[in-house]
């Protein structure tokens, strides 16, 4: 006599998470989460609702830029959320695509639904008009653990920067991005690692460098990223900046004492930036931010 466990295709060990988390991307977890997603009816029409809005956008734009999530606890928001940044992006998930993965568990519910048609035509479409950057993240994982009011357009700016490869520190990340545009970050970021690259030790090899340096190596570019995450990171960058600009930084504190209060991040700022980084770190690119928990 058969048990259910052997009438059933799937493994009842497999353990299950308790809730779908956006920042959990190791791709046997998104595989699962994809190929086990079940879609309602209504949820099916709302991937629609939206996927068109975003077909549509390039041709029609509207300053309709932002979609709300909204339903009771566990109804499945961060699902739909996560699902949508994977659609969008088109990443690789243990070597399929994950757009084609959700359109096939679609499929497979529903093999006569001509709204499944549709939607695989969309997103289609959607993958072969534009490439997205999309930025997942939990405002409750990212918000500073010291500024519980940290506003939203801050959260938002500090993982923009993190994803396109730039320093967190906002002083530091203002430096980066003011070396880079000037065209001098890649003599600075070599200058660094002469300077530093016996201090911060060894295993800071990385796979790839951003494409405004593309005369740094990775293990040079490796030692800046260590640099700049360091405690001493001010003292430091104000002493590089010393050893590559002397005239305009006499000491090598000139720069870490001119520093002054942070500025505000507001909407704005966060708008230019996201377009001006992106252009230059990922160009060509759509960025779309995915967020969840933005209610707490």
């Amino acid at each position: 006599m058969q048990t259910i466990r052997e009438l059933l295709t799937r493994d009842l060990s497999e353990p299950i998470e308790e809730v779908i988390k956006l920042d959990q991307q190791d791709e046997p977890t998104v595989y699962t989460e994809i190929t086990e997603y079940v879609a309602t009816d209504r949820i099916k029409r709302q991937y629609m609702e939206i996927l068109q809005a975003i077909a549509d956008a390039p041709g029609d734009p509207t300053e309709g830029v932002g979609v709300w999530i909204s339903g009771f606890f566990g109804s499945g928001k961060s699902s739909f959320a996560k699902n949508l940044g994977y659609i969008l992006s088109n990443r690789q998930v243990l070597g399929h695509p994950a757009a084609q993965l959700f359109i096939q568990q679609l499929q497979e519910q529903s093999p006569t639904d001509p709204l499944v048609g549709r939607i695989a035509d969309t997103v289609d479409f959607i993958n072969k008009r534009f490439d997205a950057h999309v930025i997942m993240f939990d405002v409750q994982v990212d918000r500073a653990v010291r500024r519980a009011t940290e506003p939203i357009a801050e959260i938002m700016y500090t993982v923009l920067l993190r994803e396109l490869d730039y320093a967190q520190d906002y002083d530091v990340a203002e430096l980066e991005i003011e070396l880079e545009a000037e065209g001098r970050l890649a003599d600075f970021v070599q200058a660094c690692a002469r300077a530093f690259g016996d201090q911060v030790g060894e295993g800071m090899t990385i796979e790839s460098v951003p494409p405004t340096l593309p005369n740094v190596s990775p293990e040079t570019y490796g030692v800046w990223r260590q640099v700049r995450k360091g405690a001493q990171r001010i003292q430091r960058a104000s002493a590089v900046l010393h050893e590559v600009d002397p005239a305009t930084y006499p000491t090598p504190d000139s720069w870490a004492a001119s520093l002054q209060q942070k500025s505000d991040i507001t909407i704005r700022t966060l708008v230019d930036r996201t377009f001006e980084l992106t252009a230059r770190r990922r160009p060509g690119y759509t960025v779309t931010f995915v967020i969840d928990e933005v209610g707490q």
